[in-house]
């Protein structure tokens, strides 16, 4: 209050901004919008943490884990229907590399926390391109996240990342790159979003299994939007394979949707 009884608003000028959520679990997740917007509160020529933010896309194969994932899916107790218990995504603590499917990642989109917007963040349609491998099972989809703490224009040698990607996913860069590990080691635990895809066709089937050798080649498209005025955001992902002695057919189309949590 000032001295004539009026309030003053308070003007917040911060020297540095991190987003101790986004760090501490690296996941696609509206703690980037939340530091984004958080930006307001930032000084000119202040710092934020993280700097820079990369979201990555790979297959998954949990082809052991079908009945696990897929119990909802079976009706119980003289015919009660649970399918309504399955969640928007699910976790994974410490990925094991015989659980990627695919031989490499592709990256979905990389942005500068201290320029980026929020439509960069929420791209309405990016394409990507997944090489499976040959002896895997593609049943999932994984996301994760890497994270770049501080950044040098025009250096490698002072960037540290920190990186959620499972143990057989390399970034191939030559920063310094701390790779979350499980939390049994005493440090944070590395989770990643993890989207099981239905089988094509009749949803009550179980879980979708792309054999490697048969469908080499996955390909399919992100696309984020807001849905309920505003209150959510609904990532919708499509993909499409072919089978390798039929390559003029698309023999799977596939969409899947969850929300940010």
């Amino acid at each position: 209050m000032n001295n004539h009884g009026r309030s003053r608003k308070m003007v917040i000028s911060l020297d540095v901004l991190i987003s101790e959520r986004l760090l501490c679990d690296l996941r696609y997740s509206r703690a980037l919008l939340m530091l984004l917007r958080a930006r307001a509160y930032l000084r000119p020529g202040g710092h934020i943490m993280p700097c820079r933010v990369a979201v990555h896309l790979c297959a998954g194969d949990f082809s052991c884990h079908s009945a696990t994932i897929t119990w909802h899916q079976h009706p119980c107790l003289g015919g009660l229907k649970i399918s309504n218990l399955e969640s928007d995504n699910s976790l994974l603590d410490a990925m094991k590399p015989d659980v990627t499917a695919s031989l490499h990642s592709c990256k979905l989109f990389e942005v500068d926390t201290r320029i980026a917007e929020e439509k960069d963040i929420m791209p309405t349609c990016t394409s990507f391109r997944l090489e499976l491998h040959p002896h895997r099972i593609m049943t999932s989809l994984i996301l994760y996240v890497n994270a770049d703490i501080h950044d040098v224009p025009g250096s490698q040698h002072d960037t540290t990342q920190f990186s959620a990607a499972p143990p057989s996913m390399s970034t191939g860069s030559n920063i310094h790159e701390h790779v979350l590990t499980s939390s049994s080691s005493g440090s944070h635990p590395r989770k990643q979003t993890i989207l099981h895809l239905p089988a094509a066709g009749d949803t009550t089937s179980g879980l979708l299994t792309l054999s490697g050798q048969e469908f080499p080649i996955v390909e399919g498209s992100m696309a984020t939007s807001w849905s309920e005025a505003f209150r959510r955001i609904e990532v919708t992902f499509a993909i499409t394979a072919c089978h390798a002695s039929l390559k003029e057919d698309c023999n799977v189309q596939i969409k899947k949707s969850f929300y940010l949590d």
